[in-house]
């Protein structure tokens, strides 16, 4: 390892035996020659303003005696460091594990076609803010970091980069982050990370899916995560994460999202996608929560689809909620009393379900109460030998009791066959005018 530790040789570049020091000798390679540094450590240095802090196409350089070089940072480390200007990386071959690890960055920080092998920014200060694009490689990790520190208006952008992984973990950004453009194969993970401004996710394509894990989206700024439109849907993740009023998904597969101790508290979907009697969670689909978790996730997605006024998918959103409640009877041990007393229950919701559709339509009911009405007159006309225009009469009196009335001659011969329909009836009547004063108040 080459160790850089006197401060003062950046910072007083006249100071006697400089010329003779092993940051003179690096920088000098650096700088006028465009060579590597492999394995050197930075520690507790200070760039000035005098260096302006850029750092270009030092792995293009092919000059007399370096051509053998051919990457600027292999496994550099840059410890306890301050850049006073703006700094910029472009063009540069990192090779191996480069990390900038307790580094403030008081002005821009731009890191632009680079190719990487893993960077790691760690507890790093980005006062003005952040910018990468066109990167190629492995990860670009942001852990324990601070981005856009003042109070002037920032725009932070991830752009353009073909990447194994974007992995940022327990950081702040103080303004508006964008994120657009991008591919990684592994996916991005964003844990325990709090966004003070706007969040705006635009096509970009992780094949390992997207993770926020512990995040915090500031309900005064909008976040909007537009997911790629392409023929395989996008894995989203949210786990102990708050989905408020500020939040837009769009393009979103339900089939491919998994909502896990998520509280939803009016965020809005967009043009979702695989929806045609009811959304199917990816929880619910690879058995990863419990009925009773997808009832309550169901339940609070079904609200919020509400509170946007969509009323078509909250009804849909309903009948997963009530499926998941009828799975949720059984879900846990009892006893033969409780057991017996979960079945009657279980037949109600089975009961419900197959005469209204949970209430979310009326045309089930009102279809299923006239195929009770001409099952009773093919019932009276045929097995008990009435006549057609009397068999007509007595099955819609029995269907309905108070509207219709027939002579005392004509009845039943089989009491409990009218005692069914006509409660039969009055159930499927109950659904009908239920689910059509719902269908007119929406």
């Amino acid at each position: 390892m080459n160790h850089a530790e006197r401060k003062v040789y950046f910072e007083n570049p006249n100071k006697e035996n400089w010329d003779h020091s092993q940051i003179k000798r690096f920088w000098v390679l650096i700088w006028k020659y465009h060579v590597n540094a492999n394995n050197f450590i930075f520690h507790g240095y200070v760039f000035p303003k005098s260096l302006h802090g850029s750092f270009h196409d030092i792995s293009m350089y092919t000059g007399r005696d370096y051509d053998k070089f051919k990457t600027l940072f292999s496994n550099a480390r840059f410890v306890d460091c301050e850049f006073l200007d703006d700094i910029s990386f472009t063009n540069i071959h990192f090779e191996g594990d480069t990390k900038f690890r307790n580094v403030v960055f008081r002005k821009g920080f731009e890191i632009s076609k680079c190719d990487l092998g893993n960077l790691e920014f760690n507890r790093a200060e980005f006062e003005g803010g952040l910018l990468a694009y066109r990167l190629n490689g492995l990860c670009l990790n942001i852990y324990h970091s601070n981005i856009g520190v003042r109070n002037e208006l920032y725009i932070n952008t991830i752009s353009e980069c073909h990447l194994k992984k974007l992995d940022i973990q327990y950081s702040t950004f103080n303004h508006e982050l964008s994120i657009y453009d991008n591919y990684t194969s592994d996916g991005c993970l964003f844990s325990l990370t709090k966004f003070n401004g706007s969040l705006t996710m635009l096509d970009n394509q992780a094949e390992g899916g997207t993770q926020f894990i512990k995040t915090v989206f500031d309900s005064n700024h909008s976040t909007i995560i537009e997911l790629n439109q392409g023929e395989n849907p996008e894995f989203l993740s949210f786990h102990n994460t708050e989905l408020n009023n500020s939040v837009t998904l769009k393009n979103i597969d339900f089939e491919q999202l998994m909502l896990n101790k998520t509280a939803i508290n009016g965020a809005k979907f967009r043009n979702y996608r695989n929806v045609s009697t009811r959304p199917i969670l990816n929880g619910e689909l690879n058995e990863m929560l419990s009925p009773p978790e997808l009832s309550e996730v169901y339940r609070e997605l079904k609200i919020s689809f509400e509170n946007d006024k969509n009323w078509d998918l909250a009804s849909k959103t309903f009948r997963s909620e009530m499926k998941m409640k009828r799975k949720s009877i059984f879900n846990k041990k009892m006893t033969i009393k409780e057991r017996l007393i979960a079945a009657i229950e279980y037949s109600f919701y089975v009961i419900y379900e197959g005469l209204s559709g949970y209430n979310q339509s009326a045309v089930r009911p009102l279809s299923i109460l006239l195929g009770t009405i001409v099952a009773g007159v093919a019932y009276l006309y045929f097995l008990e030998g009435n006549s057609l225009n009397d068999s007509m009469q007595l099955s819609f009196s029995a269907s309905f009791p108070y509207l219709i009335k027939v002579p005392d001659v004509l009845h039943y011969d089989v009491w409990w066959v009218k005692l069914i329909q006509t409660l039969l009836s009055s159930i499927l009547i109950a659904f009908f005018i239920i689910a059509l004063r719902k269908k007119f108040k929406q």
